[in-house]
């Protein structure tokens, strides 16, 4: 990666903020997970509740229809966990969620796929049973979803961890498979393992890639696998030390990315406790021609701090994954930075680069073609409080750097999610306003 210099001489493009964000009220339960943008302004909201905070809840979807009229239409599902989604290039969504029932305990959801539509449609498409850790992936008309599932031995009642993958086209899908010789052969639920994330990508033929970290006795390790459509293993590799939360995506052309955050948080999701490790953050690529992943590369290693801001891969239409992130300096009063690697084309990632000082990293979405990058962070104005200040857009481009900080709300926000259409050209922000459970949407244009 080539470092982004600041130059106050640069004449940068232009990056409008929509003067007037659109009002959405927010569903009695849940928080804004997911925001895809479609086109001429229409956009898709998902608020979820949190499962270590709330428990099962509402899965609320708003659809938000183009302009003029510019027409909401709610739906909501009860009893339910976000567990994981893909969208289409239309802006359309798959929906993965883990559905509770009065019959059933937390401890077994169901697998339930809805498929949201720009237009204002949501509709079941697929269900299976008790499933843990789940991911959906889509590429095209083809649709894979995997899963972890503890399998009870007859008689002994001992529990076997198994990888099942079930794959289709969204109407119709093929019978649930149990994928061996993924899993590391020691995983079992009486033993002190467990999976600790999954993620799953599509390649550019559109067969699956699973991404996970397992962990026994604290040896973590992050398990990279490529499968064929009927669930056998091309490639596996296995990289010791990673451990933490995990991302695939797959660009257009192809490269498929993969980052890992180990976040120093206990469990790595909840209270912010940490689990005396420090933070780190890892990346690796497979090129589109390739069967295997490059070298994993950390990041990132820092001390954990609970202002720190989680990582966020980004691809949208570009042929250059980046990763960003807010790390928060231990040291009393240090302000948070944002850092961002990319991974050029036959490249694996490169140094990051600090990008922005005193700010704390909120989203980021491609722009333009991808020939810009748009951050948008908070701007703290109180020293003890980095979670205050004004939100800001600011637009990255490997030539020009970091063009100046545009406001989008002066009040401050929570919860910001960010999305780009297809092709590139508007990009939406969307927030809770500090103080406010209502949503506002924003629409980025003009370059």
């Amino acid at each position: 990666m080539v470092l982004i210099v600041v130059c106050a001489t640069v004449l940068f493009p232009a990056v409008a903020v929509a003067a007037f964000p659109l009002h959405v009220p927010a569903p009695a339960r849940g928080t804004p997970r997911v925001l895809a943008a479609g086109g001429e302004g229409a956009s898709i909201i998902v608020w979820s509740t949190d499962a270590v905070y709330d428990g099962y809840g509402p899965l609320t979807v708003d659809t938000i229809a183009a302009a003029p009229n510019g027409v909401r239409r709610r739906w909501s599902a009860r009893l339910s966990l976000l567990a994981g989604v893909a969208h289409d290039r239309a802006g359309d969504l798959d929906l993965l969620a883990m559905v509770g029932s009065a019959t059933h305990s937390a401890d077994e959801p169901r697998l339930v796929l809805y498929r949201a539509r720009q237009n204002g449609g949501v509709r079941r498409v697929w269900s299976a049973g008790a499933g843990r850790q789940a991911a959906v992936a889509r590429r095209g008309k083809r649709l894979a979803i995997a899963w972890i599932k503890t399998i009870r031995e007859r008689g002994t009642g001992a529990g076997r961890v198994v990888l099942r993958l079930v794959t289709g086209t969204g109407k119709r899908f093929a019978r649930p498979r149990t994928i061996e010789h993924v899993l590391p052969s020691w995983l079992a639920d009486d033993e002190p393992a467990f999976v600790n994330d999954l993620a799953l990508t599509l390649d550019v033929s559109g067969h699956p890639v699973v991404a996970l970290t397992v962990s026994r006795r604290g040896a973590p390790v992050l398990v990279l696998a490529s499968l064929t459509n009927t669930g056998r293993v091309r490639a596996r590799q296995l990289t010791r030390g990673v451990d933490g939360l995990v991302n695939a995506q797959t660009t257009r052309g192809g490269r498929v990315a993969v980052t890992v955050e180990d976040t120093g948080i206990e469990g790595e999701r909840g209270e912010c406790v940490g689990d005396q490790r420090p933070r780190q953050i890892w990346g690796t690529v497979r090129e589109p021609k390739a069967t295997r992943f490059g070298a994993v590369v950390r990041l990132h290693s820092g001390a954990f701090s609970c202002a720190d801001s989680a990582a966020q891969l980004v691809t949208n239409a570009g042929e250059r994954p980046a990763v960003l992130w807010g790390s928060a300096n231990a040291a009393p009063q240090a302000p948070p930075t944002v850092k961002l690697a990319t991974a050029a084309v036959g490249k694996p990632f490169g140094t990051p680069a600090t990008v922005a000082s005193n700010a704390l990293f909120r989203t980021a979405t491609y722009h333009a073609g991808a020939s810009m990058l748009l951050a948008v962070t908070t701007r703290p104005t109180d020293p003890t409080n980095p979670y205050s200040g004004p939100l800001v857009l600011q637009a990255i481009t490997a030539g020009s750097g970091v063009g100046p900080r545009e406001p989008i709300d002066l009040a401050g926000a929570q919860n910001v999610l960010s999305d780009t259409t297809d092709n590139g050209t508007n990009s939406l922000v969307a927030w809770q306003t500090t103080g406010t459970r209502d949503l506002r949407l924003t629409s980025i244009g003009g370059q």
